[in-house]
């Protein structure tokens, strides 16, 4: 059985070359309730909330993106190329990004998290 190796990203239709690490998460809000006696049932919120985070090497010459322009007004988007599984991500926002400079090892990365409004199957 071949097994799936990288994973092309696109960012607003374009390839992003620098994306080193890919990561999705969806989650829905859950509440357990219980009384004196136990458990006695779960309630979910109506959303599912879709979120990521992704890592960049930076290139000598600048960013490959301006990250805060290609997320901004309604959102961008996000297509993760899996063979037979591609998934696409709407409404996207950054919510949060990290520069990591390891001077001994000589890598600086940019993280970046982001929340989606929802997940495509393309």
């Amino acid at each position: 059985m071949e097994i799936v190796g990288p994973v092309p990203i696109k960012i607003n239709g374009r390839y992003a070359i620098t994306v080193t690490n890919f990561n999705v998460k969806k989650s829905q809000n859950t509440k357990q309730h219980a009384g004196a006696f136990g458990v006695f049932g779960i309630s979910q919120g109506a959303a599912v909330l879709v979120s990521g985070s992704f890592k960049v090497s930076i290139p000598k010459t600048g960013f490959e993106f301006q990250f805060a322009t290609e997320f901004s007004g309604d959102g961008g988007t996000i297509v993760a190329e899996i063979p037979a599984n591609k998934l696409g991500y709407n409404g996207v926002k950054i919510n949060e990004d990290d520069l990591s400079v390891d001077q001994a090892q000589g890598l600086t990365e940019k993280t970046i998290n982001w929340m989606a409004q929802r997940e495509t199957p393309l």
